[in-house]
């Protein structure tokens, strides 16, 4: 799922500025520029944060991990271990919560 969301964010930003099919030098540049800009970490971890805040089971945050060790990317790596103990903070949250939530929601309080 997170590699979907990066690729989806990749692909409907390029395809904004794609003409039609014979601007494919173009969309290649700036695909090119856009990971560059990703490569330098501080728009990867912003992307990385914003994508995975509402993420809240253990294996989105096996999910995020996976991917960081198969695609490293330097200076992301403390945006992405905060981001999955908020995960699993998450996650724990809904185990403990979600009887009585949904209880209260479902009583029409």
């Amino acid at each position: 799922m997170f590699g979907s969301c990066i690729i989806h964010i990749l692909y409907t930003g390029c395809a904004k500025i794609k003409k039609n099919n014979s601007d494919a030098k173009r969309l290649n540049v700036l695909s090119l520029k856009f990971m560059f800009i990703l490569q330098s970490g501080f728009l990867l971890a912003r992307l990385v944060k914003h994508t995975t805040e509402n993420f809240a089971t253990e294996e989105d945050a096996e999910e995020v991990e996976a991917f960081f060790i198969d695609h490293p990317s330097p200076g992301t790596e403390r945006t992405v271990q905060q981001s999955c103990e908020s995960i699993r903070l998450n996650a724990a949250w809904l185990r403990r919560d979600r009887a009585t939530t949904r209880e209260y929601l479902s009583s029409g309080k």
